[in-house]
């Protein structure tokens, strides 16, 4: 069923113009269906740090946004060429590099970044290869990705027995596989290993052959003048 997952990413608006220019014909006979067609990747991003505040994000020497990339922000999947591609973030309007990297890209290919930072606020990128599993088509496909700088190793504790032990032991900036998971709507605690309660999700609702990523995000104890407390987002991957 991947295919199907990439079918919805080529419906996404594109970020990148046109591959390939043409040269000038040379004689009317020319074949353009000779052309090799690029070979691209497809890379989300999203702003999981809260610390930051807003940010640039910076492709190569090309500026990405237009406006300020906004905590918890999301883009979907992105089309970018495939090969070595340089991403950086920064302030919002600044040149200082709050954290940067070089990933190559293989072709057809799904990738997300994910800006975060940790307990002593030194900011990082938490990047994954999104390998989309088979599924039937009265599932959905989830993941957890953990981002709160001062949240322990955590598990969602669902309401549904048959949800349950899909997500235990995530540990803080890190990501799980994306797995195939009972559609419908679904209830769940956000809990410590030992299951201490830290936040509560009711009646998130994962459509049928959709793909979704649970993000935590915030402080358990925020920094002195700083508002981002833990909570749970939930996105789909491709809108």
């Amino acid at each position: 069923m991947k295919k199907l997952a990439l079918d919805h990413v080529l419906l996404i608006t594109l970020m990148l113009s046109v591959a390939i220019l043409f040269s000038a014909c040379e004689d009317e006979d020319d074949n353009l269906d000779d052309v090799e067609p690029a070979e691209v990747s497809y890379v989300s991003l999203y702003h999981g740090s809260p610390q930051a505040g807003d940010v640039d994000v910076i492709i190569g020497n090309n500026l990405l946004n237009s406006t300020a990339f906004e905590y918890t922000e999301y883009t979907g999947y992105l089309r970018f060429f495939s090969g070595d591609r340089y991403f950086e973030f920064t302030p919002y309007n600044a040149s200082n590099t709050l954290e940067d990297t070089v990933i190559f890209l293989q072709e057809d290919e799904l990738y997300s970044i994910f800006l975060a930072n940790d307990s002593l606020n030194s900011y990082e990128l938490l990047i994954t290869d999104d390998n989309i599993p088979d599924y039937t088509l009265d599932e959905s496909v989830v993941r957890v990705v953990h981002l709160s700088p001062d949240a322990p190793e955590v598990q969602l504790s669902f309401d549904e027995a048959e949800r349950n032990d899909a997500f235990v032991n995530v540990g803080s900036i890190s990501a799980t596989e994306f797995v195939a998971f009972p559609s419908g709507n679904a209830s769940f605690d956000l809990e410590t290993t030992d299951g201490v309660n830290l936040a509560t999700v009711t009646n998130a609702y994962f459509a049928p052959e959709r793909v979704y990523t649970i993000i935590i995000r915030g402080y358990i104890n925020p920094p002195s003048g700083n508002a981002q407390n833990l909570s749970v987002q939930i996105v789909n991957n491709f809108y």
